[in-house]
């Protein structure tokens, strides 16, 4: 299974409310699945970011 992290890149950082519809799906599906955070609003998806290790 492969999952999509946005954040994982050497790029600036695209906010969450300027995502497209596509992104954040993915995003949220990263989030569901690693976290456990099942809502996709803004804010749920805000600290599922907050949540990655900055590995990068």
């Amino acid at each position: 299974m492969e999952f999509y992290d946005p954040f994982a890149n050497e790029g600036d950082d695209v906010p969450i409310d300027q995502m497209s519809s596509s992104e954040r799906a993915r995003f949220g599906d990263y989030c569901k699945y690693r976290f456990g955070i099942i809502s996709d609003s803004v804010r749920s998806l805000q600290d599922c970011k907050s949540k990655i290790p900055p590995y990068l």
